[in-house]
């Protein structure tokens, strides 16, 4: 795991927080960890469905 040297700091509906530390304790992980694991989930999918774009245009 890299260096944590920064701090992200986000205001959250308290509905929101409470569904995302639901999640967490369902995973087994604190929810700073559960939402490291999510942001760097999220590029990855944006790639991927950038990829598939790209193919579907190429196709049509």
């Amino acid at each position: 795991m890299g260096v944590k040297n920064s701090c992200f700091k986000v205001a959250v509906e308290t509905h929101i927080k409470d569904k995302v530390k639901l999640q967490a304790f369902e995973e087994g992980v604190t929810m700073s960890e559960f939402i490291r694991q999510r942001i760097r989930e999220k590029p990855k999918l944006d790639k991927i469905e950038l990829m598939l774009e790209r193919l579907l245009k190429r196709k049509y």
